[in-house]
């Protein structure tokens, strides 16, 4: 292994660390993560159960099993996540079966409410460091450094380069490698190549470069 990819991988690494440590995130793995769905399905279904439990409980009595729910709430979702656009999804939740889901709860403005308090502390954040997506018919799998999730729906997707890679000349290398890698994942360079994973930027809220001490 080279210094360069030593460092990188340290980096991210880091970046990890501080967001579990400091910010309340689950390291999540790739056995987690469903790449077909770009999803995180059974930390959204934990979510709704633990957030919504009588909501769950009447679903689950219009399926044979529990099971059977699962997989249709979480079919509902990505088409939800399709039609209405991520924003009006995490605002507005969806509606499956005449039933009202919640997709996230938003920090209260105030504590007046214990209520608002206690669902808005059972958001589920996770971050996985490289993802390992969905190769459909590229030769490449995409796996981006660093994903970031709210009950199990990707938002935040970063390519994270050594802060040691740029010097004197070299000033944006690794900000110009970053970004095609990332332009590869979203298939944005040529769509006849198939080469990415474009689900997974279909919830996407922020796409960024973490390069040296900059953020892009």
């Amino acid at each position: 292994m080279s210094d360069i990819d030593y460092s990188e991988k340290d980096f991210e690494k880091y970046i990890v660390n501080l967001l579990v440590a400091k910010s309340g995130y689950i390291q999540g793995n790739n056995n987690d993560y469903n790449p077909q769905k770009a999803l995180l399905p059974q930390t959204f279904i934990s979510f709704i159960k633990e957030t919504q439990p009588d909501n769950w409980t009447c679903l689950c009595d219009k399926f044979d099993s529990e099971k059977e729910a699962e997989e249709k709430l979480i079919e509902e979702l990505l088409t939800s996540r399709k039609n209405q656009g991520t924003l009006d999804l995490f605002r507005k939740g969806f509606v499956f079966r005449s039933i009202q889901f919640d997709t996230v709860y938003w920090k209260p403005e105030n504590t007046l409410n214990p209520e608002t308090i206690n669902l808005y502390k059972k958001n589920i954040f996770t971050v996985i460091n490289q993802l390992i997506g969905d190769a459909g018919k590229s030769v490449h799998t995409p796996i981006p450094d660093i994903v970031l999730f709210i009950n199990g729906i990707p938002v935040v997707v970063l390519e994270a380069k050594s802060p040691f890679l740029e010097k004197g000349n070299n000033e944006s290398i690794g900000k110009k490698d970053a970004f095609e890698q990332l332009r590869r994942y979203m298939n944005a360079r040529d769509e006849s190549l198939g080469e990415g994973a474009p689900r997974l930027f279909y919830s996407n809220f922020f796409t960024g470069i973490l390069n040296r001490y900059n953020a892009y």
